[in-house]
């Protein structure tokens, strides 16, 4: 990204953790939602979100991402509005599974140490 485009990323994240907790879809109000980053387009015609979420099943976890996409259009009012920029980019969210992905290679790298102590 360059440096417009981060800095446009920037805005967008702050405007969606302001407009997120406005939704009253019940997919979305079930879970806890963490915008983690937001990347934008060279042209700044859309906006990849990506969120971490409260729960770990994956039926929620499906449903939010089905309501967050049916809030498409409220949402790209809202940022329309609110950065005052000629083009609103079109938003699409997916789970950020960083975290996840680290624990992981973590317990490994543990599970790999465990096995390499000598017996006591």
């Amino acid at each position: 990204m360059n440096e417009r485009s981060e800095r446009f990323a920037r805005l967008i994240h702050e405007e969606l953790v302001g407009i997120l907790p406005m939704l009253e879809d019940p997919r979305v109000i079930a879970v806890d939602i963490t915008v983690t980053q937001v990347r934008v387009s060279g042209d700044l015609g859309s906006a990849h979100v990506l969120i971490t979420v409260d729960t770990e099943d994956e039926k929620k976890r499906a449903k939010l991402l089905k309501g967050l996409d049916k809030a498409g259009p409220f949402l790209r009012r809202q940022l329309a509005s609110a950065l005052n920029s000629k083009k609103t980019p079109t938003i699409r969210f997916s789970i950020d599974e960083t975290e996840q992905r680290a624990g992981r290679i973590v317990q490994l790298l543990e599970e790999i140490a465990a096995e390499r102590k000598p017996e006591e």
